[in-house]
């Protein structure tokens, strides 16, 4: 049984040695065409990959795929369908993680604590910053798209800290329903929210979800906070709207795969977007926290051992 890991934070490849033993084969590179590894039954993969037919094809022993990841947008999952090879991904680890990031995300934007921060680093106390007018969260209305496990814990934290939350999202929960978030169309959430909190799964059908159409429903003043994919929010019509929303605080960029390979950004807008001042952008920090790599590596090698155990129990492939 050979287990491939690809790019993996060395605390990660640690546990999975400390698991696995000489089974794993540490890879630094991102699971390529090139990388790619013939003998391997398991790969563990992270969003630096783009696990695609080219690479798929280079692994004819691939029996599982376990991305250390929540997202999974970066695995050809219909080509995986294809060749029997089953991709999975670890669901909960960072959730908690993400929900305070998007809380941060959403102070900082509302003190303009970038620029106060800047202004703290170089001793500056001019009379204006005494009279700087930030706003707090407590009292807003703020809107949660998408209430999968991240969206939930931010409709929660928010209701913690005194907002009036409404959501949009395919599917209701009722303990949320039960806390006293309510549901509305996303026409509604758009337009009458001052916070808006994209929590929303990357698919075929959310792509673009914020265009330019949406973005014209959002009132002035409001922001926008994205911690799920940039590629939900269209980049060239949000810079159209920019210079009438209050901030937009986001962990995520349209197109910021590029730049985990190294290669230069593709989507002009984005280049555009951070040059913005109420532009706040984190290089997606939102599972970098002590305790989500600790659940990252318990999730991970849950899911290798069941990937080990369904490849004993049925040795030949499909």
């Amino acid at each position: 049984m050979r287990i491939a890991a690809y790019n993996l934070p060395e605390r990660l490849n640690k546990a999975l040695r400390q698991a696995f033993g000489g089974e794993v084969r540490v890879r630094k590179e991102k699971l390529t065409e090139k990388s790619a590894d013939r003998e391997c039954s398991i790969a563990v993969v992270t969003i630096t990959s783009s696990v695609r037919k080219d690479a798929l094809e280079k692994m004819p022993g691939l029996r599982h795929i376990v991305s250390a990841s929540t997202g999974i947008d970066h695995i050809d999952l219909e080509e995986c369908r294809r060749r029997g090879i089953t991709a999975r991904n670890c669901s909960t680890y960072s959730s908690n993680a993400v929900a305070e990031l998007a809380i941060a995300l959403s102070l900082a934007g509302l003190r303009d604590m970038g620029r106060m921060l800047g202004f703290g680093r170089a001793l500056a106390y001019p009379p204006t910053c005494f009279y700087h007018i930030g706003s707090e969260l407590s009292g807003k209305r703020c809107a949660v798209l998408g209430t999968g496990g991240i969206g939930a814990l931010i409709a929660k934290k928010l209701l913690a800290l005194g907002c009036t939350v409404i959501a949009y999202s395919r599917s209701e929960s009722e303990e949320l329903l039960g806390l006293g978030v309510v549901y509305v169309p996303l026409d509604e959430a758009l337009a009458s929210a001052d916070i808006l909190f994209i929590a929303l799964p990357s698919t075929p059908q959310t792509f673009h979800v914020i265009d330019g159409n949406a973005l014209s429903k959002v009132k002035d003043g409001a922001a926008i906070v994205n911690i799920a994919r940039g590629e939900l929010v269209d980049s060239a019509a949000l810079l159209g709207h920019m210079d009438r929303l209050s901030f937009v605080a986001t962990d995520v960029v349209e197109g910021e795969a590029a730049l985990w390979l190294g290669r230069p950004m593709k989507v002009r807008a984005v280049s555009d977007l951070v040059r913005k001042k109420n532009f706040h952008l984190v290089p997606h920090i939102g599972a970098s926290t002590r305790e989500a790599q600790d659940r990252l590596a318990k999730e991970t090698i849950a899911a290798v051992k069941e990937a080990i155990g369904s490849i004993r129990d049925r040795p030949e492939r499909r």
